[in-house]
């Protein structure tokens, strides 16, 4: 049943909607017809172009027409209204080519393609598009340096270009050195409007996707002190006004930037990252009371309370950690229930059951537990079957099945727990390209059936004896495939109970001793 007002949220929602999708169209005529203009003073024309933008957005509480339009619920409707404004845009790019007295409605036709292109079609076409409105833009500001809104329009192309060349691995520099370019353009244009709201926004956004790119290519100093300039920016903006929801936003997910790296570092007491979720925290959690419709908001303040929940765990505030894996559920669950076909969500609920159902058996209490485990597992089976070829389903879900199969063995179910560990078995060797991790997570799901094979019958058979010796095989190859790879350790070998069954073995004591006679071998 919807909860009350459900309905008449979502038919407000849809009339924000559309009416976002023909300001985008009608913030691109207003430009057009400004070209026929004299050119006003920079700040005159950076508070026209301030206000347009905020006239876009009014209807959906001042949220960034961007920001509602990847919402997963509104999917179908967004595909054909953009598809509409796509189509007002390409007219524009046909008119314009046949008069090039119109290269300002061009640049800015390209720059609106790009962003349709990159929401709704192949990341070729926004490339091809983003790349024409920068070149186009660079040409506008060489016939007219003072005017602010080409040097603007220019400085958004290029973002849009390295936002989209950073989807491929393979082109992280190149994004990077286009970010670099919007970032060096930008801070020119700021030191020339240094109260100007706009720029300043633009720059934090451009500062927060170089912090991104380079905590991704290991510059992990860079990153930080990149992360820092954003939340003074923002700490700045919202002095000047404080009811713009872009602020906040832009600083949370600084913060938790901030907080996956500072976890990352070797530190005992993960303090710096604690504070930094818990400043995202802090922001997103007023947001997404007075703004339920931003599910990406909502998603990212679910991953902050579990990346919080762990560093609790590490540091041994169990109770703490439980607290907030719970508040992640929450909001997962409302996600999943809002936006049904969003398999990033149901995967983002399924993990956080499995790590509940791991966190309250380690404080033994397995019934609970296998609630959340017997949650889990069907949910990521279902996800494994809509995305047969996605290697992280797969791995989550065997995860999810080991930790079932340990509850189901508790529980004094040992026919069940093998089968959840045969699934897991199957999981890691169907990943065509397994990580250490994978190698040695499939050796620790073989070690832990191994016990449990034939355990129904009084005696052992003949044929369970031979399953076992070829199960202890299995299991030593993978975690020779592990070693090989530097992984894992010898005291990790040595403490792993999932590991017991294979300690009788002399090729696992071989091991161990190859691992402790290399030293220089081990992480």
């Amino acid at each position: 049943m919807p909860r009350p007002g459900a309905r008449g949220e979502k038919k407000t929602l849809i009339t924000s909607f559309a009416v976002i999708v023909v300001g985008l169209v009608a913030l691109g005529a207003g430009v057009l017809m400004g070209r026929h203009r004299p050119l006003l003073e920079r700040d005159q024309a950076l508070a026209r172009l301030s206000a347009a933008r905020l006239a876009v957005s009014a209807m959906s509480n001042r949220a960034s027409e961007e920001r509602l339009l990847r919402q997963p619920a509104f999917k179908p409707l967004r595909d054909a209204l953009l598809e509409q404004a796509r189509s007002y845009y390409q007219s524009l790019v046909d008119q314009a080519g046949k008069n090039p007295a119109l290269d300002p409605d061009l640049a800015l036709a390209h720059a609106r393609l790009g962003k349709i292109a990159s929401l709704t079609g192949p990341p070729e076409q926004a490339l091809a598009h983003y790349r024409q409105a920068a070149r186009l833009c660079d040409q506008l500001v060489l016939t007219a340096p003072d005017n602010v809104g080409y040097q603007f329009n220019r400085i958004e192309a290029i973002e849009g270009l390295a936002e989209t060349l950073s989807s491929k691995a393979d082109q992280l520099d190149q994004a990077l050195g286009e970010l670099e370019r919007a970032r060096s353009l930008s801070e020119i244009l700021l030191a020339e409007n240094p109260r100007s709201i706009p720029v300043q926004r633009e720059l934090g956004r451009i500062l927060l996707a170089v912090a991104q790119l380079e905590n991704q290519k290991g510059q992990t100093r860079e990153a930080l002190q990149t992360l820092e300039n954003v939340l003074s920016i923002e700490a700045n903006l919202e002095q000047e006004d404080s009811t713009d929801l872009d602020f906040p936003i832009t600083a949370a997910h600084a913060h938790a930037a901030l907080g996956r790296i500072h976890a990352k570092q070797t530190t005992d007491e993960p303090q710096k990252a604690l504070e930094a979720y818990q400043a995202a925290i802090d922001r997103l959690i007023p947001i997404t009371r007075q703004h339920p419709e931003l599910a990406e908001e909502s998603q990212l303040l679910a991953a902050c309370f579990r990346e919080l929940s762990r560093l609790e765990q590490r540091t041994r505030r169990d109770n703490d950690a439980l607290h907030s894996l719970e508040q992640s559920k929450n909001l997962l669950e409302r996600l999943v229930e809002s936006n049904p076909s969003a398999a990033g969500f149901q995967a983002d609920l399924a993990a956080v059951y499995d790590e509940l159902g791991d966190l309250i058996r380690r404080r033994g209490e397995i019934a609970e537990a296998l609630v959340f485990a017997r949650k889990a597992a069907p949910l990521l089976e279902k996800l494994a079957t809509l995305q047969p070829d996605n290697i992280v389903v797969h791995a989550s879900l065997a995860k999810a099945q080991v930790n079932l199969g340990r509850l189901l063995e508790r529980t004094g179910d040992p026919a069940s727990a093998l089968r959840s560990f045969q699934r897991a078995i199957d999981l890691y060797e169907s990943i065509s390209h397994p990580t250490p991790d994978d190698h040695y997570n499939l050796a620790a799901a073989i070690g832990r059936s191994i016990p449990l094979i034939g355990k129904a019958a009084a005696t052992p058979s003949a044929i369970d004896r031979t399953r076992v010796r070829i199960y202890g095989d299995r299991a030593m190859t993978a975690l020779k495939q592990a070693r090989r790879a530097g992984f894992p350790t010898a005291e990790m070998i040595q403490n792993d109970p999932d590991l017991d069954a294979l300690r009788d073995r002399d090729d696992f004591h071989a091991l161990v001793k190859e691992i402790e006679d290399s030293p220089s071998k081990s992480p």
